[in-house]
């Protein structure tokens, strides 16, 4: 089973992050804001460590805004679930435009999004302007032949989710998620970033702070 919570922030909202009955076989993927992976420190890898001995499932994330993009960039590199995925202590970090086939579903992952709060950040340190999407990682989304995917895993939304949350879009990943919408046939979408749990419309979940969610494929 793949199951999917929302923002972690390095374990600041991480509530009920085992509040699932996982096993081996399963897939947790935080859906951005993982913000464990932020200065490199020992304290910082205990932490991880930690988290990853208590859950049984393979744990994953898609970056978010609230991440160390510097860091992430350089982890290694490997083969999973049949696309390039980054490694850091058995972690998987999920990269963007990639399609990946977890457990006979195909996953879209669209990571990053704009921070409202970057002029009170400090870049390299606090915030990075890798947090929005490159042109190369934009035209990699694209050159995917099939956009009809099972799932649909973003940190931030497409517009008009985003509008229908009482939100006012402003960041060009949405705006981009939009264009998918658009284009991309699936089951359901699956996103954080809003600090709310709440299904939108018939097939887009906010995922915040609640029991980590299932992902059921449907017929």
């Amino acid at each position: 089973m793949i199951y999917v919570y929302g923002d972690t922030h390095g374990g600041h909202d991480s509530h009920t992050i085992f509040n699932a009955p996982f096993t081996d076989k399963d897939v947790l993927v935080i859906l951005g804001d993982f913000g464990y992976l932020w200065d490199n420190s020992d304290n910082e890898r205990t932490k991880l460590k930690r988290l990853i001995k208590r859950l049984p499932c393979t744990l994953a994330f898609l970056d978010g805004n609230h991440e160390n993009h510097h860091l992430l960039a350089k982890l290694p590199r490997e083969e999973k679930w049949g696309n390039s995925v980054g490694n850091y202590l058995g972690c998987y970090h999920l990269l963007r435009g990639n399609i990946y086939n977890i457990q006979n579903n195909k996953v879209l992952v669209i990571g990053g999004a704009a921070s409202s709060d970057k002029l009170h950040r400090i870049v390299g340190k606090s915030w990075w302007p890798e947090e929005l999407l490159s042109v190369g990682e934009i035209n990699h989304t694209l050159d995917n032949k099939d956009l009809e995917v099972d799932f649909v895993l973003t940190h931030t939304a497409p517009e008009n989710i985003i509008q229908r949350m009482n939100y006012r879009p402003n960041d060009p990943v949405s705006q981009f998620l939009t264009h998918i919408q658009e284009i991309a046939t699936f089951k359901e979408w699956h996103f954080g970033h809003m600090h709310e749990d709440r299904q939108i419309l018939d097939k887009y979940f906010c995922h915040y702070n609640g029991n980590p969610m299932p992902l059921i494929k449907g017929e």
